[in-house]
């Protein structure tokens, strides 16, 4: 198993299609067998960035709540994301 850390910019690409979001996903992805790690306010970022998505029309409302659904399990796992 390998750790990784990653920032709010990289956790948004495992919900938003961007550029490097298919690399992202395959590295976090459960069956690769990687750790990934965050800085706290990293959770709150990536809220702020899904917001900023709403506010600009680029995110409707029930994909927000589907990202910040799998977003919030996926932060409860501590064995897929650490403090």
């Amino acid at each position: 198993m390998a750790h990784f850390y990653a920032d709010s910019s990289a956790l948004v690409k495992r919900h938003i299609a961007e550029s490097g979001s298919a690399w992202f996903q395959a590295l976090a992805a459960p069956p690769a067998g990687n750790a990934i790690t965050t800085a706290r306010i990293g959770m709150v970022e990536v809220y702020s960035a899904l917001n900023r998505r709403i506010r600009e029309a680029s995110l409707d409302a029930s994909d927000y709540a589907r990202i910040a659904a799998d977003f919030n399990l996926c932060a409860s796992v501590s064995t897929y994301w650490s403090n």
